[in-house]
C-alpha cells in the first residue's frame, strides 16, 4: 500500500510545476489517512502571495526593459542532440541583437575581458562575483552609443552620476568604457566608493588592451568544480549489497543509486533524464542490475548507466565513487556543471583547405593552427622526462624549437615532466620569456617549481575549469579537470567557428567521464606503462613470467578502453599520441625489455573495427593533418601529409652524460654530509601518523648498495628513525634509489615521481599492499616550498658533527 501511494504521489506531482526541493519535501511526507499528500500540503496555500511579494522585490533590483511579444525559447534542444551532450541550437532570440562586423565583435570581447582583469574582483553586497551579476552592454551596428546595463541600486544607494540618466541604463562612449562600468558596478555598487570606482574606472578604460596580465572570459560563466554530494560511512559502505543500493543524503534529501559487483561501485543520482521521476527497483529485472521510473517506467541499466527502455536514448551522468584507503568511507563526487562546452554554442562554420590544421611535434607536443593564431601542446622537445627514466622516441622536427616560440599561446596539461618539460622550457625562455602559457586551477600547481628551477616565464595563465577562454573572434579553448586526479590532472577542448578538438592527454576519467560527442578531433594517450609497477618490484609473486602476464593483460585492457572510449565519442578523427617515450639510457635496459607497451597502429587498427566511419592518424614527427580537407574529402587520402622523404623519424642520440651528471651533482651536496638530513628531510615532508616503516638504502645505477650511501628506517607511526624495526605489527617496504636521483630529489623538495614513475627505484613490501596515503603524500602532496636547507646548515654545523666515513658501504 505503501508503495501504491508514493507512486500516486510522484505521478500527480510530475503533473504540476513546481520546484524539485518542494516536491521532495511532498513526495517524503508521511503516509496519513487525511489524504493523498498528508499534511504536507498545509501552507502551500501560502506560497503564491509570498512568490509574488518576491517578484515585487525584483522589481526594484532588475532593469526595466520595453515589453516585447511572448517567442519560442531561444534554445530549442533535440532529443539526439541532448543524447549527445551537442550543444542547443539557438531559435530565434526575444530581441534580435544588432548585426555586427568582426571588428565590433572582437572589440566586445577584447573589451570586457580586459577590463573585468583590471576590476578589484570583490564581491558584491549580493555575495556574486562581477562576471556573474552583469547583464550585457549592448553594441551598435555603426556609430551611435555604447550601453551598460546594470542591476537597479537598493533603495537609499546613490548612483554614480554616470548612471542617474537611467534606472537601468547608462550611455558609454566605448565598449571599454561599458565593460568598466559594468566591472565597477559589480564590485562596489553605490556610494561615495562608487563614485572613486567609476573614477579609477575611467581611467584604467584607456590603458591598452594588453596591459593586463590575467586574462578571463568576459562571459557570465561560473568555474566548473568539483563537489561531493554524498559521503557514506566505513560502517555503511560495509552494508551496501551487490546489485543496486538506494541511498538518501539526510542533509539535502537527494537521492542516489549505488551498483557494486565485487569490488567495483559505480553512482549516479536517483533522477530520471526524462522528466526527472525517481528510480525504483524494477521487478521485471533478472539480472539486478536495472531500475524503473516512477513517473513514464523509463528503465535505466546501472551497471552500464545506458537507458534500456527507451534504447538509444540517453546515458545516465554518473557520479565518481571514491573510496577511501584509510577510514573505508564513501565519497560520491561530480562535477558541476556536468557539461561545460554547452553554454554559448556556435554553429560549425565551413572551413577553408588550410585553416585548421594540427602538426605532430613528438610524445604529446601537437601544434594547432587555427586561423592566423596557433597553440601548442605540452611541449616537451628535450631532454629526460622523470629525472633520468624517460627519452622521446621521435626526433622532433628541426624548427620545432622555433615553432614553440613563436607560437600565440601554449597548453600545458600537468605538472609531469613529459609535459611540464624544463629542459624545453629553459631553451624557451631564452628566446621568448613572455610566452603566454595557459594552465588549469589544479589544487597542486603546475608551475609550482618554477621559481626553483631558475627558469625565467613571466606570463603563466592560471584559468578556472569549464570556462571558454576566448582567443580572437573564431578560437576559444576550455580547460577540464580529470575526475580521477582533480589534484593535477587536466585535459582540453579547443573550439574554431564551431569545430572542437578534444585532446584528453593523460587524464584517466578526464571530465569524470562526461564528454562531447561527434567531435572533429579527439586525441588521447594510448601507450600505457607509465608507472613502476611491476618492473621495478621484487620478491613474493613478482617473477618474470608474473610481470610480463600482467603487463600484457594491462595492456590489452587499456587497448579496449580507449577504443571503447572512441566509439562511445565517435569523432569524425581520432589520433593515438602523448605515449612516444622509451627507457633509453643503458642502465634501464631491462625496464626497455620488460615494459612493453601498446602500439598506436595496432589502437587504430582497432578503433576502425569498431568505428569504421571514423578516420584515424597515426602521426610522424612534421605529418600534418588539414580538418577541412579531412572533413570534406571523403575518401581522405588527402587530408594527411606526410613529413617528406628523408626526414629523420626515431632519435638515435639523448645526451646522457649531460643530463645525469646534472642529477649526480647532487651527490656531494654538503647537506649529505651530516646524518641528521634524513631527519630534517622526512619532517620536510610531514607525512605521519600511518603505521608503515620503510627502509630506504641508497644504491649505483644498477642497484647494488653504494659505497658512502645512507642505509634508514623511517617510521611513519611517529615519524621516528629507528634502528631496527619495531616489534609491533606494521607494513613495511624496502625502496632502494638510485643515489644521484634520490639526493637531487631531496635536495630540490621535488616529488617522489622521478623514482617512482621513473624507474630509479627497486621495492619489496610486506605485506603484498600498495600504500596509496604514502605514495599519494610523496607523490602529489608534498610542501610547495623545498627544504630550507642552509637553516639545516647553520643548525647541523653546532649540533651534527660531519660524517666523515665517505668510505664506508652503508651508513647507519
Amino acid at each position: 500500500m505503501s508503495t501504491l501511494v508514493v507512486q500516486q504521489r510522484d505521478h500527480w506531482l510530475g503533473l504540476v510545476d513546481m520546484e524539485d526541493a518542494d516536491k521532495v519535501r511532498i513526495l517524503d511526507s508521511p503516509i496519513s489517512q487525511t489524504g493523498l499528500f498528508g499534511d504536507a500540503t498545509v501552507g502551500g496555500a501560502q506560497q503564491p502571495s509570498v512568490a509574488q511579494s518576491q517578484v515585487e522585490e525584483a522589481r526594484h533590483t532588475l532593469p526595466r526593459r520595453p515589453a516585447v511579444p511572448l517567442t519560442p525559447s531561444p534554445l530549442a534542444v533535440t532529443p539526439q542532440a541532448r543524447r549527445q551532450g551537442r550543444p542547443p541550437k539557438a531559435a530565434q532570440p526575444v530581441r534580435p541583437p544588432p548585426q555586427l562586423g568582426p571588428q565590433h565583435r572582437a572589440s566586445h570581447r577584447q573589451a570586457a575581458q580586459s577590463v573585468s582583469d583590471a576590476s578589484p574582483g570583490g564581491k558584491n553586497e549580493y555575495g556574486s562575483r562581477t562576471q556573474v551579476c552583469l547583464l550585457p552592454y549592448s553594441m551598435p551596428p555603426s556609430g551611435g552609443r555604447f550601453v551598460c546595463y546594470v542591476h537597479r541600486p537598493p533603495s537609499g544607494v546613490a548612483q554614480p552620476a554616470a548612471l542617474q540618466t537611467s534606472a537601468s541604463e547608462a550611455p558609454c562612449a566605448s565598449a571599454q568604457e561599458a565593460a568598466t562600468l559594468r566591472v565597477e558596478w559589480a564590485c562596489n555598487p553605490g556610494g561615495q566608493d562608487l563614485e572613486r570606482s567609476w573614477a579609477a574606472a575611467q581611467s584604467l578604460s584607456k590603458k591598452p588592451l594588453n596591459s593586463f596580465k590575467t586574462q578571463q572570459s568576459w562571459s557570465t560563466m561560473t568555474s566548473q568544480v568539483s563537489k561531493t554530494v554524498l559521503r557514506l560511512q566505513a560502517e555503511d559502505v560495509q552494508t551496501l549489497k551487490e546489485g543496486i543500493n538506494f541511498k538518501k543524503n539526510p542533509e539535502d534529501g537527494k537521492c542516489y543509486i549505488i551498483y557494486k559487483v565485487k569490488d567495483k561501485l559505480r553512482a549516479c543520482r536517483n533522477q530520471c533524464k526524462h522528466q526527472g521521476g525517481l528510480f525504483i527497483k524494477d521487478m521485471e529485472d533478472m539480472d539486478g542490475s536495472t531500475v524503473r521510473c516512477t513517473k513514464h517506467y523509463w528503465k535505466l541499466n546501472v551497471a552500464t548507466m545506458e537507458y534500456v527502455n527507451p534504447p538509444d536514448s540517453f546515458m545516465q551522468d554518473e557520479l565518481e565513487a571514491v573510496l577511501s584507503d584509510t577510514d573505508g568511507s564513501l565519497e560520491l563526487v561530480e562535477l558541476s556543471p556536468p557539461d561545460p562546452w554547452t553554454a554559448e554554442p556556435r554553429e560549425a562554420q565551413e572551413l577553408q583547405a588550410g585553416e585548421i590544421t594540427l602538426t605532430y611535434i613528438t610524445h604529446a607536443c601537437m601544434e594547432l593552427k587555427a586561423g592566423n593564431k596557433t597553440m601548442m601542446f605540452d611541449p616537451w622537445l628535450t631532454g629526460p622526462a622523470f629525472a633520468r627514466g624517460w627519452w622521446l622516441v621521435h626526433e622532433p622536427p628541426s624548427d620545432a624549437m622555433d615553432r614553440l616560440s613563436q607560437a600565440d599561446l601554449i597548453y600545458i596539461s600537468h605538472m609531469h615532466s613529459d609535459h611540464l618539460s624544463y629542459p624545453t622550457l629553459r631553451r624557451l625562455s631564452k628566446k621568448r620569456p613572455d610566452i603566454p602559457i595557459y594552465v588549469g586551477n589544479t589544487s597542486r600547481p603546475v608551475f609550482w617549481y618554477l621559481e626553483k628551477s631558475g627558469v625565467n616565464l613571466t606570463n603563466i595563465k592560471v584559468v578556472p575549469f569549464g570556462v571558454w577562454q576566448n582567443v580572437d573572434d573564431h578560437l576559444r579553448f576550455m580547460i577540464l579537470m580529470d575526475g580521477v586526479h582533480p589534484e593535477m590532472d587536466t585535459c582540453l577542448i579547443v573550439e574554431y567557428k564551431g569545430h572542437m578538438i578534444l585532446n584528453t592527454v593523460d587524464c584517466t576519467r578526464p571530465n569524470n567521464g562526461r564528454l562531447p560527442h561527434g567531435v572533429d578531433v579527439m586525441m588521447s594517450d594510448f601507450a600505457g606503462g607509465a608507472s613502476g609497477f611491476p618492473m621495478t618490484f621484487h620478491g613474493g609473486k613478482y617473477t618474470e613470467s608474473w610481470k610480463a602476464d600482467f603487463i600484457k593483460n594491462e595492456r590489452k585492457k587499456l587497448l579496449n578502453y580507449k577504443t571503447q572510449l572512441v566509439k562511445s565519442l565517435q569523432p569524425k578523427i581520432y589520433c593515438p599520441f602523448a605515449g612516444y617515450f622509451t627507457e633509453a639510457h643503458p642502465s634501464d635496459r631491462y625496464i626497455k625489455e620488460t615494459n612493453i607497451k601498446n602500439s598506436p597502429a595496432d589502437l587504430n587498427e582497432s578503433v576502425r573495427k569498431s568505428c569504421p566511419n571514423t578516420l584515424t592518424w597515426t602521426p610522424l614527427p612534421g605529418s600534418v593533418l588539414d580538418l577541412a580537407l579531412a572533413l570534406n574529402d571523403t575518401s581522405k587520402r588527402s587530408a594527411i601529409t606526410e613529413p617528406p622523404s628523408g626526414t629523420k623519424i626515431y632519435k638515435d642520440s639523448w645526451d646522457f652524460d649531460l643530463y645525469v651528471d646534472e642529477l649526480n651533482a647532487s651527490i656531494t651536496a654538503e647537506v649529505f654530509k651530516y646524518k641528521s638530513w634524513i631527519q630534517y628531510y622526512y619532517n620536510w615532508a610531514g607525512f605521519k601518523g600511518y603505521n608503515l616503516v620503510i627502509r630506504v638504502i641508497e644504491t649505483d645505477d644498477d642497484f647494488k648498495p653504494r659505497c658512502g650511501g645512507y642505509d634508514y628506517l623511517v617510521d611513519f607511526l611517529d615519524l621516528s628513525f629507528p634502528d631496527t624495526r619495531p616489534e609491533r605489527d606494521h607494513a613495511y617496504e624496502e625502496i632502494k634509489n638510485r643515489v644521484g636521483v634520490m639526493r637531487h630529489v631531496v635536495l630540490n623538495g621535488l616529488l617522489w615521481d622521478d623514482l617512482y614513475i621513473g624507474f630509479n627505484n627497486r621495492m619489496s613490501r610486506d605485506p603484498d599492499v600498495y600504500h596509496h596515503k604514502f605514495w599519494n603524500h610523496f607523490q602529489t602532496e608534498l610542501p610547495l616550498s623545498g627544504p630550507d636547507w642552509d637553516h639545516f646548515l647553520q643548525t647541523a654545523s653546532e649540533t651534527d658533527a660531519p660524517d666523515e666515513s665517505s668510505n664506508a658501504c652503508v651508513l647507519s
